[in-house]
């Protein structure tokens, strides 16, 4: 700070970058040192997010390729190098702390979340990844305790399958042995279809969806 005896007294500050500024410790008058953090600028185009990962999954993190996370109120978002994202650091040593490893990512802004600080759910890719069978949550039944779904066999006859489920992606659940690719699955209102079964393996008088 300079002392002066004009309105022009101070010492102007150039930011080194443009961007938004998302935090401010400045004040009127207030004396401040080399080093001391005044403001923090956040680049409009890019962000950074770090994930922070389970040691024992730590040994599987060099081979991150990039994230997906459960948004809330919103659709899945995947940040991968079809999205304009990359892996800009992979952490493999475990944080005594929090027992974790970390893997950070840039991606645009527009592709991902925008709230600094913010925290969501998130995963990591780690292999290449494959084509899989999967049904919209909303289609699974629990039917004591064993997952089931209601295939539309021929015209408004449903049969009862029970299923093997495998991974969940927001919605989606993969469905590894039960259902074959192309049959068509009530997605809706499957819980009143398991009512109208009464017992038996095939249902009438429904609808698929």
């Amino acid at each position: 700070q300079r002392q002066g005896g004009d309105g022009m007294a101070g010492v102007a500050l150039r930011a080194p970058v443009s961007g938004e500024v998302v935090e401010s410790r400045a004040r009127a008058g207030a004396l401040v040192s080399e080093g001391d953090r005044i403001f923090r600028i956040a680049e409009h185009d890019r962000r950074w997010m770090q994930v922070r990962v389970a040691e024992h999954f730590a040994r599987n993190l060099p081979a991150a390729s990039g994230l997906w996370l459960e948004l809330p109120g919103e659709s899945p978002a995947v940040l991968d190098e079809s999205s304009g994202a990359s892996i800009v650091q992979v952490e493999t040593a475990i944080e005594p702390v929090t027992r974790t490893a970390s893997v950070t990512v840039e991606y645009p802004s527009t592709r991902g979340p925008t709230l600094l600080g913010s925290r969501y759910p998130a995963r990591v890719f780690t292999s290449i990844p494959q084509p899989r069978l999967a049904v919209p949550r909303s289609a699974l039944v629990d039917d004591g305790g064993r997952q089931v779904v209601y295939v539309q066999t021929s015209g408004e006859t449903f049969a009862r399958r029970v299923v093997e489920t495998g991974m969940i992606d927001g919605r989606w659940v993969e469905v590894r042995r039960g259902v074959n690719s192309g049959e068509r699955v009530v997605s809706e209102g499957a819980y009143y279809v398991r009512l109208a079964a009464a017992g038996g393996d095939d249902i009438g008088h429904g609808h698929a969806h």
